[in-house]
């Protein structure tokens, strides 16, 4: 374990943290980093909902 994390082992939601991040940054691209359960993550291009006129 020191030589992947020599500052320690980090806490237990490390990765929660960074998808977060990653999610605020990919927005403006169009990107989206989308959770696949029992999977991990898939990222996808952003779909941009029709506006209905009725």
């Amino acid at each position: 374990a020191r030589a992947g994390w020599p500052d320690g082992i980090p806490g237990r939601n490390v990765l929660d943290v960074h998808i977060v991040r990653l999610r605020r940054r990919l927005a403006p691209l169009g990107l989206v980093i989308r959770t696949v359960r029992s999977r991990g993550y898939l990222l996808e291009q952003g779909r941009v909902e029709a506006a209905t006129g009725s």
